[in-house]
């Protein structure tokens, strides 16, 4: 069993007992660090804008994943 969480120490014990809270919590970590992104005075073009909707969907599609919590964490992409 991947343990995907393991290099998050603050997310390890809790993914050993119940993987899919911990990845759950550790997504939702993740949405908030993200918030500030959306809103209409963030200091971001209008593709980096949209390049951190597509990652903050990606992010709220993980549990709906086939082998969830055994997937791969969305990874923020920065537009070229």
């Amino acid at each position: 069993m991947i343990n995907y969480l393991a290099g998050y120490p603050e997310y390890k014990e809790d993914s050993l007992i119940n993987p899919e809270g911990a990845l759950i919590n550790y997504r939702n970590d993740l949405l908030l660090a993200s918030d500030w992104t959306q809103g209409v005075d963030a200091p971001l073009s209008d593709a980096e804008k949209a390049a951190y909707a597509t990652y903050r969907q990606e992010l709220r599609d993980l549990p709906a994943q086939e082998g969830f919590p055994y997937v791969d964490i969305p990874q923020y992409v920065a537009p070229e």
